[in-house]
């Protein structure tokens, strides 16, 4: 997850610098996951539902299962959509 130093309550808020100073962070980020996990894609998503706070989710997708230090990562609904509480997607 990246947030915001600043306090945003919605995403429309972010100035047209605060969207390009967000792109480094999540450059950071996927390569950090892409050398650990080779995830096959990513979900992006501004998910406020609890903390009206601006804040990204980086969620890598997995196509097929990966193991990291002894545990075994899947992803039963790859390709599908959230369903209405955001739990699948």
């Amino acid at each position: 997850m990246l947030v915001f130093n600043h306090h945003r309550e919605r995403v429309s808020e972010l100035t047209t610098e605060e969207w390009a100073g967000l792109h480094p962070y999540l450059a950071r980020t996927t390569a950090a996951l892409d050398s650990l996990f080779a995830p096959d894609q990513y979900n992006l998503a501004f998910l406020m539902n609890l903390d009206a706070h601006v804040h990204l989710h980086v969620v890598p997708r997995y196509a097929s299962p990966r193991k990291w230090r002894g545990q075994t990562y899947t992803n039963p609904h790859f390709g599908s959509l959230f369903d209405a509480e955001g739990q699948r997607g």
